[in-house]
């Protein structure tokens, strides 16, 4: 918005030339509803990153980048110039660009793909970014990986689902499963399991212990939260796929099933092996 340095919500004043104060009160577990409301809110400004801002557009974007990170592999820059693109072309009258004085984050170069991570000043603490479309095992909200999970209630749930309505969720580990993680949420006082995420999850959680404490034998918390379920997408499997027939009726004649659109930037905090009372 041309002009604009600052703006007001109940209990919170902001200025626009300082987005980490932004980003601390967007992620936090009841952040101000003005800030919450459905879709575009009601008016004043949109806040979003730039990968869901994709598809939309508005007159004027104020677009926020980090500090330039250290030289990566040309494949991980071309991938970070179309993701610049994508934001520099949202706006239809004006764009303005400011670069944070200090990164939100720094992107950690795993094996299996760049994440987004932030460290935390003290303790074993770090904010990490969730909800790629690779962290979803789609077919696990079609078949039951464990006796907990019921995939006709989930999907009933999935099916309900207000578009309007934002829920909450949170990731849960079972060690017995290798420390993989299901998504998450309560509903009518029950905790629903509305899929699992990729395997490599858990590979990637102690890896980033590793960058950060190599000194250390650390653990991932065994519940991860907040983060978002924004939407559902369908997902279907060709007649020839070789999993059809894992999946739980009617999936397995269909091949069709609803599977959650999540994100989060939840914190995790890591303990040592031996330690499991302070979870």
């Amino acid at each position: 918005m041309p002009g604009v340095s600052s703006f007001e919500v109940p209990g919170h004043w902001f200025e626009l030339d300082r987005p980490q104060e932004i980003a601390d009160v967007t992620r936090e577990i009841r952040p101000p509803i003005e800030l919450c409301l459905p879709e575009f809110g009601l008016e004043g400004p949109i806040f979003g990153t730039i990968h869901g801002s994709k598809g939309r557009e508005a007159e004027h974007v104020h677009l926020f980048l980090p500090k330039a990170p250290p030289v990566a592999p040309t494949e991980v820059m071309l991938e970070e110039a179309r993701v610049l693109y994508v934001g520099a072309t949202r706006p239809k009258t004006t764009l303005t660009v400011s670069v944070d004085s200090e990164p939100a984050g720094r992107v950690l170069h795993l094996d299996t793909q760049d994440r987004v991570c932030q460290r935390a000043w003290k303790g074993f603490g770090t904010r990490v970014e969730f909800g790629r479309d690779s962290d979803t095992d789609f077919l696990t909200a079609m078949r039951s990986e464990s006796v907990s999970q019921d995939v006709t209630e989930s999907q009933a749930w999935m099916r309900s689902w207000d578009a309007a309505s934002p829920v909450m969720a949170t990731l849960k580990c079972d060690p017995a499963m290798g420390f993989r993680y299901a998504l998450t949420v309560v509903v009518e006082n029950r905790e629903l399991c509305l899929c699992w995420l990729s395997k490599k999850i858990s590979d990637e959680l102690f890896a980033i212990a590793k960058i950060f404490w190599p000194e250390n034998r650390l653990r991932p918390s065994h519940q991860l939260r907040p983060v978002w379920i924004v939407g559902m997408q369908t997902v279907a499997l060709a007649p020839e796929h070789a999993e059809l027939s894992t999946l739980q009726p009617p999936h397995q004649g269909s091949g069709f099933g609803l599977a959650p659109i999540w994100f989060g930037y939840p914190r995790c905090n890591f303990f040592p092996y031996s330690n499991h009372s302070r979870e």
